[in-house]
């Protein structure tokens, strides 16, 4: 398991797990979802990107946490354009890339973050993407789980 941090700047974590395989994400989002269940992990929201082979686009979900998520969506448009290379599912989700990069640089998170998880993503690939309160490193590992070859990324958020 790999991993990039930024450096904190306090509010939100953004979190970027990378499975080698594209169904790995649904075991990460089942995981993350019982963390929630016991209150060891806070979600605000997350998204999954599943790249099956063959398709020339992944699939992307989205998911809000109740009303953590308002004000978020401009930003998820962007990092979700950017690590796809385009607009993500039209307005309703997401803005072109080249307006989404301002948002990305006031959310203070680094650019490098989104270069990595969009050079990992690839067909026959998925990612499990979340905004979290404070994670902790233990919590990380236990939501890659036992697949070999995820990638972590993290970086803090303003």
């Amino acid at each position: 398991m790999s991993k990039l941090t930024a450096p904190d700047h306090g509010g939100s974590t953004f979190v970027a797990w990378v499975f080698p395989t594209p169904l790995a994400v649904d075991a990460a989002e089942l995981r993350v979802k019982g963390l929630e269940q016991q209150h060891r992990l806070s979600v605000k929201e997350r998204a999954t990107v599943m790249w099956l082979q063959g398709e020339k686009q992944p699939k992307i979900v989205r998911h809000s946490s109740g009303g953590h998520a308002v004000g978020k969506g401009a930003l998820w448009g962007g990092i979700l354009g950017t690590i796809v290379g385009g607009p993500v599912g039209g307005a309703a989700v997401g803005a072109a890339v080249a307006g989404s990069a301002s948002r990305l640089r006031r959310a203070h998170l680094p650019a490098d973050v989104l270069a990595s998880v969009r050079d990992e993503m690839r067909p026959g690939r998925s990612a499990l993407l979340v905004l979290v309160d404070s994670p902790d490193e233990d919590l990380l590992t236990v939501v890659a789980g036992q697949e070999t070859g995820v990638t972590v990324l993290r970086a803090e958020l303003a």
